[in-house]
């Protein structure tokens, strides 16, 4: 699994942006921000998908969600 070396050095916390398809863009905070992932922030859990792309800054990342609570989602970045 690699992710671009322009989304893996972002300082965290920063905004991002989640894009569910058919769904209006969901805002959150990204933070833990790695190679492999990310935790993100949300006023929500419910009705994100396990599947999603996250924007932060320009840079566009698809996620796979590895756990969720009430407002925090983890997820693994997968190469595209």
């Amino acid at each position: 699994m690699e992710l671009r070396e322009d989304v893996a050095n972002v300082p965290s916390p920063v905004p991002a942006t989640m894009i569910v398809r058919g769904v209006i863009p969901i805002s959150c905070t990204a933070s833990d921000i790695s190679e492999q992932g990310a935790t993100l922030s949300v006023a929500s859990v419910f009705g994100v998908p396990d599947v999603f792309d996250l924007v932060i800054g320009e840079k566009r990342q698809q996620c796979k969600v590895t756990g969720k609570t009430s407002n925090k989602l983890t997820v693994l970045f997968h190469s595209t």
